[in-house]
């Protein structure tokens, strides 16, 4: 896609299945909007504001979304994997079954998300905020981070 949407605002629009992928979201506003399915992997999210979207298996693979604001999002079952997300907000989130692997959540805020099940793998997580809930999820397997970082022998 790789288009420019920034400071563009969506708030409440149905992007249900849209495909944003490596688009410029920086400071643009889709609050309250439908995102079911969408997709923005690689995406530019810096600074933007999702509070209240409805994005329930939406793609952030990869997206650098520093200081966004996902308060009151359902991003149940989403992916994060290796999304840059420092000081990203999550306040009060859905987060049940997401996906956020290997990805940097430096001082990001969790407080009242809910994480039922979703994996944090091998997740940067210095200084971010979690609350109880960061228990529900399951944190780095061991196992299989031994397979990521495998390496054959040399010859």
């Amino acid at each position: 896609m790789d288009g420019d949407l920034s400071k563009a605002n969506l708030s409440g629009a149905n992007l249900t299945q849209c495909n944003f992928k490596g688009t410029n979201l920086s400071h643009a506003k889709l609050d309250g909007a439908l995102a079911a399915k969408a997709m923005f992997a690689q995406a530019n999210l810096a600074n933007a504001s999702f509070v209240k979207l409805r994005g329930r298996e939406a793609l952030f693979a990869e997206a650098s979304a520093p200081w966004a604001d996902f308060t009151g999002a359902d991003l149940s079952m989403c992916v994060f994997l290796r999304a840059s997300c420092p000081s990203v907000k999550f306040v009060d989130a859905n987060l049940t079954y997401a996906e956020l692997s290997h990805g940097d959540f430096t001082d990001a805020d969790f407080s009242g998300a809910v994480l039922q099940r979703a994996r944090l793998h091998k997740i940067k997580d210095d200084g971010a905020t979690f609350g109880a809930n960061r228990a529900a999820a399951f944190g780095t397997d061991n196992e299989i981070a031994q397979a990521e970082e495998w390496q054959p022998p040399a010859s």
